[in-house]
């Protein structure tokens, strides 16, 4: 089962979120990108994370073809693990650095 990702106006930050081993959710991210950037702020900061890096045996999408959506659709990305906590402290730091640098820089205001 796929969770809809839970998007409110006035968000700044969203984190999509895929399984590695799972290409049902890997297929799901372009409705759900569609969703963030309709329903969020014009500003919002979208970080792509791919979980269950770990799992490299079951793995159904590759390091490359993620890579690759985050690009053609200017995100962020990392491939992470809950199991071993392989990059998830960074992803909130890339989303920290990303919206502390769009204040700075005056493209954000709250």
């Amino acid at each position: 089962m796929i969770c809809p990702p839970m998007i409110s106006l006035g968000l700044y930050i969203v984190i999509l979120m895929f399984c590695c081993f799972s290409r049902e959710t890997y297929n799901s991210l372009t409705n759900w990108l569609t969703d963030a950037r309709t329903l969020a702020s014009p500003n919002i900061i979208i970080i792509l994370c791919g979980n269950k890096k770990d799992l490299d045996a079951e793995r159904e999408v590759t390091f490359l073809e993620a890579s690759r959506f985050a690009q053609e659709n200017e995100l962020m990305f990392l491939e992470t693990s809950a199991l071993t906590g392989e990059n998830v402290e960074e992803a909130f730091l890339k989303c920290a650095r990303t919206i502390l640098n769009k204040i700075d820089s005056g493209e954000l205001r709250f």
